[in-house]
């Protein structure tokens, strides 16, 4: 079938994902076994199916990480430069791995150890803040680190179990200590015995029909709409229209998308059956959620009309530590102006060294915080008439739209790219038109704060997503 080596073993351990999570909810045998047994049994078999398809040495660089997580976390849980240490370490062991690879190899994004070393990266460096939150005052943090706090710290046994859980090891998705602590005890954020959920069934089918759905549509429309086109052959893409070329990039960044929504979906389907996907059940409509753990909300993406809910359901798990290990940190700390930049520069640190990762990022950080400035005014100004006027909100939000599809889908051009020679041959084809555009408005942005109403204290108090 020509499928590459490593694929296959991607595929494979994906698969062996729903076995396994329909054994830990429906086996009960296994459902009787202690924690610690449950963990060991976790460990030992991911393992062991990791070293059978990827060899001896990648899943030793990927035990060593997790044990140097576990042991420096042990030493001093209430230090404040614990995480901190922690953090440097694993990031800078996976920083040395896709360095080599990258300096091997340019363009290489091959399957390898490093795959589920980014997964280990967000759950050891979170779980290290978790267990120092839990060694202060919890009350003390915003909701969402109270609720991640762990105020026992666990065996080794139960964290080799946390960061080797099958359904979540190859491609995620992320989910806190926590989360999974609950899980083996049969337990889940409501208090309710794993054996007494909802039946997960009509939730696992769909999530496996959108996956099976998107990567078929991803081959079939892949080859057509690329962002190679306009650099392979800019010539003949230049002789297209303006507004055509810009939605080439549209399309080709929708369509490269639906590979990632492909992989996650099926992943998150295996979380769903386990049971750890649960999160309510709405006590209206007595439907059953199951997107507590989950990679992307594609509808919500997809319909999204400003930069922060577009970023919000992409990667949600990847944000979700971000936010929770970088931007939360920084406020926290005193440090408010450096959290969004922060938070972009660790997050292209964290996918590697390739230039495009960072043109894209230090890009998004900039449209970011040009998008809030403009909310914000224009909230603050006319949010009264948007109030009021149902047709006028309505061409608010198409423009808010189709800005948010555009500059994203642009600036997602470099981190497929890779290159900055490619990057900027790309971008070359539509003018630099976005970067242009966030030019301008940081221009106009200043003549309006300096302006009558233009100040912060007009602007204080208003809440922009």
């Amino acid at each position: 079938m020509g499928i590459p080596t490593d694929q296959i073993g991607l595929l494979t351990l994906l698969g062996l994902a729903f076995p396994f999570a329909g054994a830990w909810r429906y086996f009960e045998p296994l459902r009787k076994l202690s924690p610690y047994r449950k963990c060991l049994i976790s460990f030992v078999s991911t393992f062991l199916l990791w070293t059978f398809f990827y060899g001896l040495s990648g899943s030793l660089h990927l035990l060593g990480s997790t044990v140097a997580a576990y042991g420096i976390t042990r030493t001093a849980p209430s230090k404040r430069s614990t995480p901190i240490v922690v953090f440097c370490l694993i990031m800078g062991h996976l920083c040395v791995n896709r360095l080599w690879k990258q300096l091997r190899s340019f363009g290489d994004l091959d399957y390898d150890h490093c795959g589920p070393q980014l997964v280990l990266v967000m759950k050891a460096t979170s779980f290290a803040w978790c267990v120092f939150d839990g060694a202060g005052k919890p009350e003390k943090l915003p909701p969402p680190l109270q609720e991640s706090a762990i105020t026992q710290f666990p065996t080794l046994v139960e964290f080799l179990g946390y960061i080797y859980f099958l359904p979540g090891f190859t491609v995620g998705p992320y989910f806190l200590f926590s989360d999974y602590q609950r899980f083996i005890r049969l337990e889940v954020s409501t208090g309710q015995w794993a054996k007494t959920l909802p039946s997960p069934t009509a939730a696992v089918f769909k999530q496996l029909v959108v996956g099976i759905t998107c990567l078929l549509a991803f081959l079939a429309l892949g080859a057509r709409f690329s962002y190679s086109w306009p650099v392979d052959d800019p010539d003949t893409f230049m002789l297209y229209p303006f507004p055509l070329r810009v939605a080439h990039l549209v399309v080709a960044g929708f369509v490269t998308r639906l590979k990632f929504y492909g992989v996650w979906a099926v992943a998150d389907s295996a979380f769903v059956l386990a049971g750890l996907g649960f999160r309510e059940v709405d006590s209206k409509t007595h439907e059953a959620h199951w997107d507590r753990v989950t990679n992307v909300n594609i509808l919500k993406l997809e319909g999204a009309t400003s930069m922060k809910v577009y970023l919000d359901n992409w990667n949600i798990g990847t944000t979700r530590w971000l936010r929770s290990t970088v931007y939360y940190r920084l406020q926290l700390a005193g440090y408010p102006g450096l959290a969004t930049l922060a938070t972009f520069a660790t997050s292209a640190l964290w996918h590697g060294f390739y230039p495009g990762y960072y043109l894209t990022f230090l890009s998004g950080a900039w449209g970011l915080r040009v998008a809030r400035s403009i909310r914000r005014i224009v909230q603050n100004r006319f949010g009264k008439q948007l109030r009021e006027q149902p047709t006028l909100q309505m061409a608010y939000d198409a423009i808010t739209w189709i800005t948010t599809q555009v500059t994203m889908n642009y600036m997602a051009a470099a981190f497929i790219c890779l290159s900055l020679q490619t990057s900027l041959k790309l971008w070359r084809t539509t003018y630099f038109f976005v970067h242009v555009g966030l030019l301008a408005s940081e221009i106009v942005l200043l003549g309006v704060r300096s302006g009558p109403g233009g100040s912060k204290k007009g602007q204080k108090g208003t809440k922009i997503d």
